[in-house]
């Protein structure tokens, strides 16, 4: 690990969680990783999925010890996941099923369609109930692309990066892909996915918004 990305890093090349969602930081760094064409080290990931308890996560090695959860870093779980199934390389032993293990807990917490669908399609257990309603999901999705509020004076990128996400890990939305490319697109504030990161990632040396041009694009 070079010395510019060595301040975001624990001892163990754990990225450090900061705020609410730095499970979702280290997830975002694997996936963008991949995307990249780069291997992930497959105990990056583990690592932080396995300090994860319900209600608060403890990362060790960390300047925080604990945080809360909360749905980003819930839909980073189920992202990372479904990565580290779709290649026979990223299988490990002792890699617990999170789609199902976290599904009670927010069954009964998190209502929000456009993410409460998502965790139905990604339990295996419930997939089939999500799938009269995933045209609505994607349509809820391309809104949040085509989205110019801002927060502060600044875009809110926060939803659109979580899509982001979402779709880098599920090629199977196609169609969704295509049209919400089409959408950042259009958005006159955002313009591109690199710079939906370049905007939540102020640090300019952050190594979420500076991983190769290649990481940042959804292939149709």
């Amino acid at each position: 690990m070079n010395n510019n990305k060595a301040k975001y890093f624990d001892r163990r090349g754990h990225m450090q969680p900061y705020g609410e969602n730095g499970c979702l930081f280290s997830w975002s760094y694997s996936i963008l990783t991949y995307n990249s064409g780069q291997m992930v080290q497959m105990s990056l990931p583990k690592k932080v999925a396995e300090s994860i308890t319900f209600g608060k996560y403890t990362l060790k090695d960390s300047n925080t010890t604990k945080e809360p959860w909360s749905d980003d870093n819930h839909i980073g779980l189920m992202c990372i996941n479904k990565l580290m199934k779709q290649k026979d390389h990223f299988l490990f032993q002792g890699f617990w099923n999170y789609d199902t293990k976290f599904f009670y807990d927010y069954w009964w917490r998190r209502w929000q369609p456009k993410h409460f669908i998502f965790f139905l399609y990604s339990c295996k257990w419930t997939r089939i109930l999500s799938l009269p309603w995933l045209w609505l999901m994607s349509l809820w999705f391309v809104g949040s692309c085509l989205n110019t509020k801002k927060t502060g004076g600044v875009l809110d990128t926060d939803g659109k990066i979580l899509i982001f996400l979402i779709l880098s890990t599920h090629p199977e939305f196609k169609l969704t892909r295509r049209m919400c490319n089409w959408a950042i697109k259009k958005n006159k504030l955002a313009g591109s996915w690199k710079k939906l990161f370049e905007v939540y990632y102020r640090d300019p040396k952050h190594p979420n918004r500076n991983m190769p041009k290649k990481a940042y694009i959804l292939d149709t």
